[in-house]
């Protein structure tokens, strides 16, 4: 404690006089004092770092062994960054690889694909000259089918010299003139059995338009066949109905109508397959229209008949007020 408060009073004093220019007797021994002080506080400080040396030095061991590891983990990260550099590059020179081999594919693929295309060309001369001397109408629209997926520029490029490019457009040359005459033959045949009536005939070579990519002549041609076969069916109808007197005469063109209803949709759904499939479905909401157009035409024909049109009148007379004696005729 003595030295605590030597030490506070003579800190400030002799902490910066040089002791060995004092030459008062008092001040000698008042350094002194401070002088043992600070040398005890000084000993009591190391005893104090003495004691920690253990520790200190447990912890300097420590940190040596975590060096250790910190310099293994450094030389395996150099050796992981290594590997990862060569497999980068090795990763790049095998995808540039993969990509010379796809372009190779894409390449061959066209190859093979134009060679094909040369072969199905000279197939389809050959089959569609055979099947026409056959009159196999089926067949020769078939081959003409695959001549018109095929581009006549891109086969001549592929043609090693000016001959075989001369062959190549002969073949084209040939093909459209086969495709002019079977149009022609087609729409002919198709326009007999219309006129035929021939059913089984119809079909036939309605399957073929869209094989020429006539869909929308098929289609047309197609519906005028429809609609001729409703307007005789309902001309029966009609002419049926003419003759009926008595207690059904009331009613007969409202039997008619349902009977040519029922007409029109037995050839709906008899020739709804065939259309759906050689035409697709898009098409049918088409030959529906064409159907409905036509039974709007032939109730308007019905509203013009003689009897109909009287009768409407008769009706109207009596809910007017006006009775028997204001009908008149058309």
């Amino acid at each position: 404690r003595r030295c605590y408060q030597v030490g506070l009073v003579m800190s400030r004093s002799y902490a910066e006089v040089d002791v060995t220019q004092l030459t008062n007797i008092d001040d000698i021994k008042a350094a002194a004092a401070w002088l043992e002080c600070e040398e005890a506080r000084i000993t009591q400080e190391l005893d104090g770092v003495l004691d920690r040396q253990t520790h200190l030095d447990t912890q300097v061991g420590s940190l040596h062994m975590q060096l250790s590891n910190l310099q293994t983990a450094h030389k395996d990260a150099q050796k992981l960054a290594g590997t990862m550099s060569h497999t980068c590059d090795l990763a790049e020179k095998v995808s540039s690889k993969v990509r010379l081999l796809d372009l190779a594919k894409s390449r061959v693929q066209e190859a093979m694909k134009r060679v094909d295309d040369v072969l199905d060309l000279r197939s389809c001369v050959e089959g569609v000259q055979t099947a026409m001397e056959r009159e196999d109408y089926e067949q020769s629209a078939a081959h003409i089918h695959r001549y018109l997926t095929l581009d006549e520029n891109v086969l001549k490029e592929t043609a090693v010299d000016a001959a075989e490019g001369s062959g190549i457009g002969g073949a084209f040359a040939l093909l459209r003139d086969a495709e002019k005459r079977l149009k022609q033959i087609v729409t002919e045949k198709f326009d007999s059995a219309v006129k035929a009536v021939d059913d089984s005939g119809v079909e036939r070579f309605l399957k073929i338009f869209p094989l020429l990519n006539l869909h929308f002549e098929g289609l047309d041609k197609f519906s005028a066949y429809l609609r001729t076969q409703i307007s005789v069916s309902a001309n029966a109808h009609l002419r049926e109905a003419l003759q009926v007197t008595g207690d059904r005469a009331g009613v007969v063109y409202a039997d008619t109508l349902t009977l040519l209803f029922e007409d029109i949709a037995k050839l709906v759904e008899k020739h709804q397959p065939l259309v759906e499939t050689f035409y697709g479905n898009s098409v049918l909401p088409c030959c529906h229209v064409v159907s409905l157009a036509l039974c709007f035409y032939l109730l308007n024909a019905f509203t013009c008949n003689v009897e109909f049109v009287g009768l409407f009148r008769t009706w109207k007379d009596v809910t007017s007020g006006k009775g028997i004696a204001g009908m008149s005729r058309c």
